[in-house]
């Protein structure tokens, strides 16, 4: 079975309880709630600031060496969209070898003070969903940079009940990072909802790409058919309107309409003659659930195998 990403810190708000891909769990806390408490923080942050600088003019100090305190936050009215951030950047940090951990800042502007969304969220973990201030640059950087520090990727502009996951991971070439974007609800690139008695999986390969030549040596290519977990492939949903079905690793997302329950899926090398004959290279098995969609992250860590997360991503 696909395993389960913890969850990380929602900064300003209650940190979710239970992991990722686990069900009920994964629905979004209210927004205006996450904003005004996230309001109060940094509010409360930004008096200490005025605060301590006060005294210190009373206190004579010529030069306080203090920074200028912040505009206010936005306000809660602003907030608006559901994120939610996954990490899965396995780039060497420095001369480490350690994942880099991440934080998710609404940079300031002009008339607004920086909010911090959501911190610490270590490899392989995924924040709780948070809002965000419309108008705001929502940036994802390195833990503890603060919201001035290099910009790792860039959040979608979500609007209303819009809900959109991104999955941060290795880019292709010079390891740079990038960002998959899975929509879920509000948009017109949301999967279609499966049958009513069915269940959708969505297959999407994270960072296959950015491997290309350890997984050629290790597993024999970086792109897989889909199976049943025996030799037979699943039948895609594109299929049914008689288009080809496609590979796990190339840019498109296989969909699957499946009945609800334990499913098994398996991973065939791709190019094959006579489709997923040959030994799988992962087998994993989803809890499908009726009326609703789950995303199977398919990425490496290194390059030598295959891993897998479960995350219910619509419905």
């Amino acid at each position: 079975m696909g395993h389960q990403f913890p969850r990380a810190v929602v900064a300003a708000a209650v940190v979710l309880a239970g992991c990722g891909g686990s069900g009920g769990d994964g629905d979004p806390p209210p927004v205006l709630d996450v904003a005004r408490q996230q309001v109060a923080d940094a509010t409360d942050a930004t008096s200490e600031d005025v605060a301590g600088d006060e005294a210190a003019g009373e206190r004579g100090a010529a030069d306080t060496g203090s920074a200028p305190a912040e505009l206010p936050p936005p306000d809660p009215s602003s907030y608006a969209g559901s994120h939610r951030v996954v990490n899965l950047v396995t780039n060497a940090v420095a001369d480490g070898a350690v994942p880099t951990a991440i934080d998710v800042w609404a940079r300031r502007t002009f008339t607004h003070g920086p909010v911090l969304l959501a911190e610490g969220i270590g490899f392989e973990q995924e924040s709780g969903y948070f809002a965000a201030p419309v108008g705001a640059d929502v940036v994802i950087v390195g833990a503890g940079a603060g919201p001035d520090g290099a910009q790792l990727a860039v959040l979608p502009d979500l609007t209303g009940d819009e809900q959109a996951t991104t999955v941060i991971t290795n880019g292709d070439g010079d390891a740079v990072e990038t960002a998959l974007q899975l929509d879920e609800r509000g948009t017109d690139r949301v999967p279609a909802p499966p049958e009513a008695d069915h269940g959708l999986v969505v297959v999407v390969a994270a960072n296959l790409d950015a491997f290309d030549e350890e997984l050629r040596s290790s597993v024999g290519g970086a792109e897989f058919l889909v199976g049943d977990g025996s030799a037979t492939c699943r039948v895609q949903r594109i299929e049914s309107t008689g288009v080809a079905a496609e590979v796990v690793g190339a840019a498109a997302r296989v969909e699957f309409e499946v009945p609800p329950g334990p499913v098994a899926f398996s991973l065939h090398p791709a190019p094959s003659p006579n489709g997923c004959d040959q030994p799988s290279i992962l087998d994993v098995t989803v809890d499908v659930v009726a009326r609703e969609t789950t995303t199977l992250l398919v990425y490496t860590r290194d390059g030598t195998a295959l891993t897998t997360v479960s995350l219910p991503t619509g419905g």
